[in-house]
């Protein structure tokens, strides 16, 4: 069946839209149970054998979506294996989030080298105008820390990736 035959256009379209919203009235689960049975029809309309295809590829995602749930339900394999090295307190504790950013609280409280006193890796330039921030330089460390720690950040990566040199001969070598 094509999406612009006269059998999909005025037959199977309006037959699925319709059970899906007179279902859809009862139960939702229902009426999603009814759009998966419709779309198998249509998949299985043509060549009824692309439904050995697709099913098992429905099943397997179905199952695969599904979370792992004894273990992971409410930190249960967390909760585990801290057992014994945290207080009872603690780690039977209900989960909530935390109040703020804690690397910027962080920063915020011990103070870092803020990027005009930073001395710049040679590629920084070409991502980070650094001029910008001498014109900053007036600003409270403490203002704005999410975006000034972005260009440390990409500073940092920058210097270490330039530190880290592989040696390609030794790891054929060994490998």
């Amino acid at each position: 069946m094509l999406f612009n035959s006269q059998e999909f256009l005025f037959v199977f379209l309006p037959a699925t839209l319709l059970g899906f919203y007179l279902l859809g009235r009862v139960s939702r689960q229902a009426a999603i149970l009814w759009l998966i049975l419709a779309s198998l029809v249509f998949y299985g309309w043509w060549r009824p054998l692309n439904i050995l295809i697709i099913g098992p590829s429905i099943i397997v995602n179905y199952l695969l979506a599904l979370p792992p749930f004894p273990l992971f339900f409410e930190k249960k394999l967390l909760r585990e294996a801290v057992a014994g090295r945290l207080p009872e307190s603690i780690r039977t504790r209900r989960k909530s989030p935390l109040a703020g950013d804690p690397l910027a609280a962080h920063l915020r409280q011990r103070g870092i080298e803020w990027p005009d006193k930073r001395t710049w890796s040679e590629e920084m330039e070409s991502y980070v105008d650094t001029s910008v921030f001498a014109a900053r330089r007036r600003e409270r460390p403490s203002a704005n820390v999410e975006a000034k720690i972005r260009p440390i950040c990409l500073n940092f990566w920058l210097q270490s990736a330039r530190r880290v040199r592989y040696n390609l001969r030794a790891e054929v070598r060994n490998g």
